[in-house]
């Protein structure tokens, strides 16, 4: 992984740990204390997971229709 990469994955991690620390302002139901779901900072790091996924997608879907 390039020194960009790696500057952003822990720029996007930092972020995260933040953000599940009081997760209360970006959750509607902020219950993250059972055991059977998934902690806050699982969850977003999941979202990103997929949203680069969706993004790697269609950027070869685009690539083999031109």
């Amino acid at each position: 992984m390039n020194e960009y990469a790696n500057s952003l994955k822990k720029t996007l991690t930092s972020l995260i740990r933040e953000m599940s620390a009081a997760p209360a302002p970006y959750v509607q139901n902020p219950d993250f204390t059972r055991k059977e779901k998934l902690p806050f900072e699982t969850v977003m790091q999941h979202l990103f997971l997929w949203a680069a996924i969706a993004y790697t997608r269609n950027s070869w879907n685009r690539r083999a229709m031109t």
